[in-house]
């Protein structure tokens, strides 16, 4: 009987994969630097960031504590882009993330709101021109203590 109902998870976890949860997620490599300057801006400080391979796209405010929910986020972009943000769970089921990008930053910086539906593995995209962002992240049903 036990075994049946074994063979019976087991058939569902590969017909669902979306079912089986990873234990731990591989997030993208956190960068410990400081972006460039804004002329319209206090230094942002060394970060956590997650930052492009060029150098031109930086996210960060709390990049390495993300919940559930409403998160801040601050973003440096080349300026006069417009900025898109789009991210889906990548170990379960989820509605995509919501973003909430204000208008008319006209400098490098950018202030956003990011919303997670679910906790979870997250890869998030973010567009600014031609330059591109992807990076890997946690998402945390609670804020994690540090």
């Amino acid at each position: 009987m036990l075994f049946s109902h074994v063979l019976l998870l087991g058939a569902m976890i590969c017909a669902f994969p979306w079912q089986a949860t990873k234990a731990t997620c591989e997030s993208s490599p956190l960068i410990r630097a400081t972006p460039p300057p804004d002329p319209s801006a206090d230094s942002f400080g060394e970060g956590p960031w997650y930052v492009s391979a060029d150098r031109t796209i930086w996210a960060g405010w709390m990049a390495d504590r993300w919940i559930v929910g409403r998160n801040k986020v601050l973003w440096v972009r080349p300026a006069g882009t417009e900025l898109t943000i789009k991210g889906d769970r990548i170990d379960g089921l989820s509605a995509r993330l919501t973003a909430q990008i204000p208008c008319c930053y006209r400098f490098g910086f950018q202030a956003t709101t990011v919303t997670f539906p679910t906790a979870g593995c997250w890869r998030v995209t973010a567009t600014a021109g031609e330059h591109t962002l992807t990076f890997v992240t946690s998402v945390s049903a609670t804020k994690p203590s540090r």
